[in-house]
């Protein structure tokens, strides 16, 4: 990495791009290296706190690097949670050995800064509340309103007296309340103090006290108190006595269904003592804080704010005051809405009254009858394609009657049944669609963006589909259009090279089977993809010397290059029983006409000539290699001294036999003149009257390119040029594997920031390969990722461009 520690700020910075440095002791190298970015240490969390599109650095081939660096974009995904800043720590890691981690400099740290607009409000649960003097408690509770917690909170609420006084009615001072890590309003959202009541065991007048709330110099940033219910009057009532008259409110709740009930009545009960007067009480509309509160004006009337119990010096008859509370239907859908009321002694002079504690308060539930929202795709299906749309907008409708709702509403978007993978083929920024209260639907329309993911691979189309989903009753999902189907169809330009792995291959009369195999050399597939061998007579006769005709070889996914690559024909060949010559014929190489667009063979290497070796005769001398197969390391030996053998009969003569390049692919090829120089192409048995010299070498010798490469191969055949010689078909072949002792190279965009202006219409942008050697010895794919603020309404690429050794695309 560039550097250990980067700083961040959630909310802020939507990406950034996690640098580094790629660096060889000679600047190039010959194969595609690649290594990884994994996290290893840190309290963030993946898909919570960021992204990492892609976890993979490519070093492709060929290439120098200058002062090369490489870059990974990392998402900083703003959580709108109320938490501590967090730590991720990524790690380079490799498992090949050309590529190693900088020792100082494998790690690097990102801290996360939280968001300084993320907040919880925190608010008193009552505005109002009463207890008894006889209860040795009140318990005094505030709730977070609005937000998330993922840290730890404190707030204090503080005692004021008003005519209570503080160490004689009430043990006062300033208390702390700590909400903890996933305490939110949508559940667990109470911290409470338990407000210590004294009896003082005189009779007097009920008495009052305010406690308020307040955030913490530490927490102000974090925590807002909410204005309208920051303040609790508390009122501690008086014991009651033989004189004093209790009253209370007749029920604690009612439910009703708005539309269905016109109105309730809400009444109030004398439940102990007789009036000596008329007694007026108040009636006090508290805000709610069990659900939604209810409008006053909008979803209900509240007839009086009073009700008056009349004197009856009978006292036969307990008078009952009752007041109606209308409630208005307002046709918009909305969650259940709650009114609070509580009874309240209308005049300090009634020392004489108690509300009895447990009954000063009556909830109204109303229940809402309107149906919700209608929400639905505006498409059943869309298509896009995984290399022009590399984002696109799902789009669609919500309708309600009256054309607005009071309460936030949401939808889920599930995916279901998809053959597209997520963080492979798409990115769904976030499955939860908001419908805010208060919105004007008329004709609404919402969207979602999808980030569409362009691979590489070699693949059928791929779906995505997406299910809106609701938990909330309110929200209605039209069931004709719940689903829509993303059909993500292939990139034209993605495709798999096939090729034949020997371009020359021997086999003897007396074997049953020749195995020819093709392999892939370029590409990855996710699909079944097929090629078709045909035989093409030369000498050899179909029907007489081998069963010919035209095969078809599938390659199935998950074969690629660098895994798996092989698929072979077993030719089957015959023995004729008949000394002739050796007989030769022609196997070709072609794609399908189905897989004509994703399957390209190399000219240079879609033919096999293969040669029937007839079967010896007694004068026959035979020939062979001694070694099949050397392994040498790049630079440590000069040369390899490969050598062939005379294995059954004598000479006559000197006897020539012919060495030639096969090009039969283990892995890369190595290419002669740049890797190998073989010194000469025909090994000399000399005649020796005693037939004392039975084997003749050759030299290789090894090429130092000091360029980055995989492992390459050298397959040198043997042949004979006269027809008394008969080369072994065991022995035929020798392989030189050349291990490479060189490491690295790098691509890199052409520049790192462009200034434009919206109406210049095309930019060109282009990736660029620094490279000291002259050519470009085989495909290199990379990935362009766009990352920003700007959308697929502001920009879309037109066109790719190959001006080796540069690549730009035209946005």
């Amino acid at each position: 990495f560039d550097e250990p520690m980067l700083q961040v700020t959630e909310g802020i910075n939507m990406s950034i791009f996690v640098c580094g440095f790629v660096r060889s002791q000679t600047g190039i190298w010959k194969m595609n290296l690649s290594a990884a970015i994994i996290q290893t240490d840190g309290a963030a969390k993946d898909m919570e706190d960021y992204i990492i599109p892609n976890y993979k650095i490519t070093f492709w081939s060929w290439r120098t690097p200058g002062s090369t660096r490489w870059c990974v974009t990392v998402l900083i995904i703003d959580d709108d949670i109320v938490e501590n800043s967090e730590q991720l720590t990524l790690k380079l890691v490799s498992t090949n050995p050309l590529v190693t981690g900088a020792l100082n400099s494998s790690l690097i740290t990102v801290n996360i800064t939280e968001d300084p607009t993320d907040y919880v409000e925190i608010e008193m649960q009552y505005s109002f509340l009463s207890v008894s003097e006889s209860n040795s408690t009140a318990k005094v509770c505030a709730v977070i309103n609005s937000g998330v917690l993922e840290k730890s909170v404190a707030v204090v609420m503080v005692t004021y007296p008003i005519t209570a006084i503080e160490g004689r009615d009430y043990i006062g001072g300033v208390f702390t309340l700590v909400f903890t890590p996933g305490q939110s309003s949508n559940g667990n959202n109470l911290q409470c103090i338990d407000l210590i009541i004294i009896d003082d065991h005189e009779f007097e007048l009920d008495e009052r006290l305010s406690v308020t709330l307040n955030s913490t110099p530490e927490f102000a940033s974090v925590v807002r108190i909410s204005l309208i219910k920051r303040e609790l009057l508390l009122l501690i009532l008086e014991i009651t006595t033989t004189n004093i008259i209790q009253i209370g409110m007749e029920k604690t709740l009612y439910q009703e269904v708005e539309g269905e009930t016109p109105f309730v009545t809400i009444c109030a009960l004398l439940y102990q003592g007789a009036l000596a007067r008329d007694l007026t009480v108040m009636l006090m509309v508290l805000n709610s804080t069990v659900g939604d509160t209810a409008i006053p004006g909008h979803d209900y009337i509240l007839g009086s704010q009073t009700l008056t119990f009349m004197y009856d010096e009978s006292n036969n008859i307990n008078s009952t005051p009752c007041v109606n509370v209308t409630l208005l239907d307002d046709d918009i859908p909305e969650n259940h809405l709650y009114v609070t009321i509580g009874l309240l002694v209308a005049s300090i002079d009634s020392s004489d009254v108690l509300i009895v504690p447990g009954k000063n308060l009556t909830t109204i539930l109303i229940l809402d009858d309107d149906h919700g929202v209608l929400v639905g795709f505006n498409e059943r299906v869309i298509q896009v394609n995984e290399a022009v749309n590399h984002s696109i907008n799902i789009c669609g409708y919500l309708t309600s009657l009256m054309g607005i709702w009071k309460s936030n509403l949401s939808s889920i978007l599930v995916v279901t049944n998809s053959t597209a993978k997520e963080l492979e083929d798409y990115i769904l920024p976030t499955s939860t669609i908001l419908f805010p209260a208060w919105s004007i639907s008329g004709g609404t329309i919402w969207c979602q963006s999808i980030d569409i993911l362009n691979d590489t691979i070699v693949e059928d189309s791929q779906l995505l589909i997406l299910q809106l989903v609701s938990t909330n009753p309110l929200v209605e999902v039209d069931g004709n259009y719940s689903t829509i189907t993303i059909n993500i169809t292939e990139d034209s330009n993605d495709y798999i090279e096939v090729q034949m792995q020997c371009t020359l291959l021997s086999v003897s009369e007396e074997n049953a089977t020749a195995t020819v195999c093709a392999m892939i050399t370029v590409g990855v597939l996710e699909k079944s993809v097929s090629v078709v061998l045909q035989t093409h007579s030369i000498t050899a006769i179909d029907g007489k010397d081998y069963i010919g005709g035209l095969f078809t070889l599938t390659f199935t996914s998950g074969q690629s290059l660098s895994d798996n690559s092989f698929q072979c024909l077993s030719l089957i060949v015959l023995n004729d029983n008949t000394f002739e010559n050796n007989e030769t014929l022609l196997i070709t190489l072609n794609s399908t006409q189905q897989d004509a667009g994703i399957v390209r063979i190399p000219h240079a290497r879609n033919e096999l000539l293969l040669t029937i070796i007839e079967y010896p005769s007694s004068d026959i001398v035979e020939i062979g290699m001694v070694q099949d197969y050397y392994e040498v390391v790049e630079g440590q030996k000069p040369f390899v001294t490969i050598c062939a053998a005379l294995y059954h009969g004598k000479l006559g003569f000197d006897v020539v036999v012919l060495l030639k390049i096969l090009n039969c692919s283990l892995g890369d090829a190595a290419i002669p003149g740049r890797n190998y120089i073989l010194h000469s192409e025909m090994i000399i048995f000399i005649y020796d009257a005693l037939n004392s010299i039975n084997t003749s070498c050759v030299n290789v010798t090894i090429l130092d390119d000091s360029i980055p490469e995989n492992t390459l191969y050298v397959t040198i055949g043997l042949f004979e040029e006269s027809s008394n010689v008969f080369i072994i078909p065991a022995r035929n072949q020798t392989k030189i594997a050349i291990l490479d002792s060189d490491t690295d190279f790098v691509i890199s965009m052409q520049y790192r920031q462009y200034l434009v202006d919206e109406t210049i219409g095309i930019v060109p942008i282009c990736v660029v390969a620094v490279d000291t050697s002259p050519f470009i010895r085989k495909n290199v794919t990379f990935t362009i990722t766009a990352n920003g603020t700007a959308t697929g309404k502001d920009y879309r690429t037109i066109i790719r461009i190959d001006l080796n050794p540069k690549f730009c695309i035209l946005l």
